[in-house]
């Protein structure tokens, strides 16, 4: 409980001496406060000279009136006191010779005892700083002077901008000022992510694009392999290859062109075998018959 107190006295404390400081060191009008200041505190030095100047007057003339009466009254005093210690000087010189002897014993017996009682209120006393010591320097390495610092500085920032932007006369103006300049950062921020949505949109959309056409190439490259594969593959089975047209895509093949009737239906079962083929489209006729129906599409299993 004692912390969270301490914390806050201490940034109380310094957001006072923050406010403190921006007062009389304000860019706009410290210079005039300050000014005033010293012409406030250099009146009331004058005031409080005269008004001292007058109280010492007034207690020497005071002064010399006792004085005055003191002298007088110090001279019978004095005569009395004379009489006074003539008759004790001759009193006790009787008595001193007696008690001489029995008073030095009871002095030396007393002077031992308040020595040793001093002594050890010394051992004690030192035995109490010592630990004193030790906690303090226990305390010491427990503090966090980094953040402690931190604190110190930020409770003075917060005053200052507290009497900133709270100032009697110019602080409408600044508030003014600082929303002014806080929208336009906001709006420039804005515009800011804004450009660079844009930019990183435009971005995706042109590698989507890439990648599509990347694909796509890739695609048109494997289309164009299994056609010559097939056409490598028909020169096998079919004696005048060049009368046949492949067409590849996706693993789809069309034929077109004319051969022997015998063949039509062998081609195909055999272009179902090559490999990356997935069906076939058999458009082939029979050489001769311009008009002759064309055989069903064929999936590969």
């Amino acid at each position: 409980m004692r912390r969270p107190i301490e914390d806050g006295l201490s940034l109380l404390a310094g957001a006072g001496i923050g406010m403190a400081m921006m007062y009389l060191f304000d860019p706009e009008v410290g210079s005039k406060r300050r000014q005033r200041i010293a012409s406030s505190t250099a009146q009331a030095m004058d005031v409080a000279r005269e008004t001292t100047g007058q109280a010492i007057h007034t207690v020497s003339e005071g002064a010399k009136h006792l004085a005055a009466g003191a002298a007088s009254k110090t001279a019978d005093l004095s005569e009395r006191a004379a009489w006074a210690a003539r008759d004790l000087a001759d009193r006790a010189a009787g008595a001193v010779s007696g008690t001489v002897s029995s008073a030095s014993e009871d002095v030396s017996t007393r002077v031992g005892e308040h020595v040793s009682n001093l002594t050890h209120a010394l051992h004690d006393r030192q035995r109490k700083w010592v630990n004193r010591a030790s906690m303090a320097l226990g305390r010491e390495r427990d503090h966090n002077y980094v953040g402690q610092t931190v604190c110190a500085l930020g409770s003075l920032a917060l005053g200052a901008g507290i009497l900133w932007a709270f100032d009697p006369r110019m602080g409408r103006s600044r508030r003014a000022w600082l929303r002014d300049k806080t929208m336009r950062s906001v709006h420039e921020i804005g515009d800011f992510f804004r450009v660079v949505g844009v930019h990183t949109a435009n971005k995706l959309r042109g590698t989507v694009a890439e990648t599509r056409s990347y694909m796509r190439s890739n695609a048109e490259e494997d289309d164009n392999k299994l056609s010559a594969r097939v056409r490598s593959e028909l020169g096998r089975v079919v004696q005048n290859v060049g009368d046949v047209r492949v067409i590849a895509c996706d693993g789809y093949v069309t034929l077109e062109g004319e051969v022997d009737g015998a063949q039509i239906s062998s081609i195909g079962n055999f272009v179902l075998g090559i490999r990356g083929v997935r069906g076939i489209d058999s458009r082939l006729s029979p050489r001769g018959q311009t008009n002759a129906p064309t055989t069903p599409v064929s999936t590969a299993m």
